[in-house]
């Protein structure tokens, strides 16, 4: 084969795969929009609160929260769902230390979609008013 052909191949390559990650990213502020985060008190982990604005998620059209870890493989920064529901306008949460999370849902506990008790070794603790 020619180097010219593998050349235009491998070019083919490295823009369709840019394309790609750039459509992921656009599709992803599709679906939600950002609200807010906290770093938990020895920076190893961070919150962030996602508001769904479409049907996705384990909430769809509700509040989302994302735990963020440097110390996952293979990937050195994961993220995963722990909290999702529908909580209002009463909904907080924070870093009580480093191995605790409390969240304040002002709704009863039917709202609440998913609701991991311990993630990463840090337990949620979830008071539904």
């Amino acid at each position: 084969m020619n180097w010219k052909i593998l050349a235009v191949i491998g070019w083919f390559i490295v823009i369709s795969a840019t394309l790609l990650w750039c459509g992921k990213a656009f599709l992803f502020k599709l679906d939600w929009t950002f609200v807010s985060s906290a770093e938990s008190p020895n920076g190893r982990h961070v919150i962030k609160y996602y508001q769904s604005i479409s049907e996705a998620g384990h909430a769809p059209y509700g509040d989302n929260l994302v735990i963020e870890s440097w110390e996952a493989f293979p990937s050195p920064r994961s993220s995963e769902t722990f909290f999702a529901g529908y909580c209002g306008k009463g909904f907080e949460y924070q870093w009580a230390d480093d191995e605790n999370i409390e969240i304040q849902c002002s709704t009863n506990s039917d709202s609440i979609r998913t609701q991991a008790i311990m993630i990463h070794g840090i337990k949620v603790i979830v008071n539904a008013l």
